[in-house]
C-alpha cells in the first residue's frame, strides 16, 4: 500500500510551525476530480505529511503563500494496472526510476524542496548509481548494509552523508505508490495543495504512467482463476491528465513532461504536439536507446536555459541549442500540424556520469525565467 513517508520532512522536536498560514491556504484547496473510473484512495496521511512539509518551507510572506525555496514535484517509476480488486495479477508499466531518482538529487543540490512521488519499489535519491540497486528501498536499507564490500563502501558513505544533510534540512518528502489509481490520486492531491504557490512550484513528470487500464467498476473482487479458461480483458485508455494538471489542478505552476520514443522521426513532432495540446511548459524528449546520453528539451518559446557545473564535474557545455526547426509530417499528439517549437539538445559530456547533472540545471534556469515572468522572484 502506498504511503507518504514523512521521515525526510518531519519537523524537528520543539520547532514551531512557521508556515501555518501557507499550509492552511493549501489545505483550503478542494480535492481535484479524477476523470477516471477508480476506487476511493485514502489521502489523509499524504495530506498531513505535505502540510508539515509546506510549513517547514514557508517564507511567511504577507500573502501567507510565500515559500522560502522553490518546490519541485518529481514523479518516478512505473505504475501497475490491477486485474482484480484484491490484486494478485496485474499489468506493469516497467521503469526502474533512474531518471527520477537522479533528477531529484540534482534538484536538491540546486536548493529545491523535493516532493518525490515514486513507485514503492523504484530507485530512490542517493541510491540510483550504487551497484546492483544496493538501496532500491531507500537510504535506510543502505545504512543497514554493514557487510558492504570495500570497493562499494566509499560510494555508500558519500551517499549517506548527502542523504543525512538533506534529512537535516527537511527538503525531501517521499511518497510511495503502487497502482495507477494511487499515482493519479496522489498527484491530484499534491497538485491541489501546492497550486496556491503558483510559479514557485515545478512539476517534473518523469514517471512511466500506464496508457491503458481496466476500469475499477469492471474488475472482479477476487483473483482470476486459471481453471476458468483464458480471461478476456478489455482495456480502456487512461485519460491524458496533463491538461487537467496544467489548467485545473495546478494553474500557474510550471510543468515539464517527458516523451519517450523509439523512432527519431516521430520524437520532436510528438513533443511539440504535447506542448500544444496540454499546455505544458517544456517536454523532455528522448529515444529509448540514447536516453542516458542525449535528450531534447522542447519549448514553445525560446528558453535561455543554463548549464553551470554540478555533480561529477558535469558542465553546461553539454547544452546545444538547435533553434526552432519546422515540423513536418505527422502531427504529434493528434492530427493537428505541429506548432513552432524551440529545441535544446542536451548531451552528457565526457567525464560526466549522468546526463541529469546537465539537464536539471537547464530546467532550473527555465523555471527561474518562468518565475521572473510571473513576478515571483525576490
Amino acid at each position: 500500500m502506498a504511503s507518504a513517508e514523512g521521515h525526510e520532512s518531519s519537523l524537528p522536536d520543539g520547532s514551531c510551525d512557521r508556515g501555518g498560514s501557507a499550509a492552511a491556504a493549501a489545505d483550503e484547496r478542494a480535492p481535484a476530480d479524477l476523470p477516471i473510473d477508480s476506487p476511493d484512495t485514502p489521502v489523509a496521511e499524504l495530506r498531513a505529511s505535505l502540510r508539515k512539509f509546506i510549513s517547514r518551507h514557508s517564507g511567511g510572506g504577507n500573502d501567507g503563500v510565500a515559500l522560502s525555496r522553490p518546490v519541485v514535484v518529481v514523479t518516478s517509476g512505473g505504475t501497475i494496472v490491477p486485474l482484480e480488486r484484491r490484486c494478485v495479477r496485474y499489468i506493469d508499466n516497467f521503469s526502474a526510476g533512474t531518471r527520477g531518482a537522479l533528477s531529484a538529487e540534482e534538484f536538491l543540490r540546486a536548493g529545491y524542496a523535493v516532493v518525490f512521488l515514486h513507485r514503492s519499489t523504484s530507485l530512490r535519491p542517493f541510491c540510483a548509481e550504487l551497484p546492483g540497486g544496493a538501496c532500491a528501498g531507500g537510504v535506510e536499507l543502505l545504512r543497514a548494509a554493514r557487510d558492504a564490500p570495500p570497493e562499494l563502501r566509499g560510494k555508500m558513505d558519500a551517499a549517506l552523508a548527502e542523504a543525512d544533510a538533506v534529512h537535516a534540512e527537511g527538503t525531501l518528502l517521499q511518497v510511495g505508490y503502487e497502482t495507477l489509481f494511487e499515482y493519479l490520486a496522489y498527484l491530484a492531491e499534491i497538485a491541489s495543495m501546492l497550486s496556491v504557490f503558483r510559479a514557485q512550484v515545478l512539476f517534473y513528470l518523469a514517471a512511466a504512467v500506464s496508457d491503458f487500464y481496466v476500469p475499477w467498476s469492471q474488475l472482479g473482487e477476487h483473483k482470476l482463476q486459471s481453471d476458468a479458461g483464458v480471461p478476456q480483458l478489455r482495456l480502456s485508455r487512461v485519460p491524458k491528465l496533463l491538461g487537467a494538471l496544467v489548467r485545473e489542478w495546478a494553474p500557474g505552476c510550471a510543468t515539464v513532461s517527458f516523451k519517450l520514443e523509439t523512432d527519431q522521426a516521430l520524437l520532436l513532432d510528438k513533443a511539440a504536439g504535447a506542448l500544444a495540446r496540454y499546455g505544458v511548459h517544456a517536454v523532455v524528449a528522448n529515444l529509448l536507446h540514447t536516453r542516458k546520453d542525449e535528450v531534447y528539451v522542447v519549448t514553445a518559446a525560446p528558453a535561455k536555459g543554463a548549464g553551470g557545473t554540478n555533480a561529477g564535474g558535469c558542465a553546461g557545455a553539454g547544452v546545444v541549442p538547435t533553434g526552432a526547426p519546422g515540423g513536418e509530417g505527422a502531427g504529434g499528439e493528434g492530427s493537428t500540424p505541429p506548432p513552432p517549437r524551440h529545441v535544446a539538445e542536451i548531451r552528457r559530456p565526457d567525464g560526466c556520469q549522468r546526463i541529469e547533472a546537465v539537464l536539471v540545471p537547464w530546467i532550473v534556469r527555465m523555471h527561474q525565467e518562468f518565475r521572473e515572468r510571473s513576478g515571483d522572484m525576490p
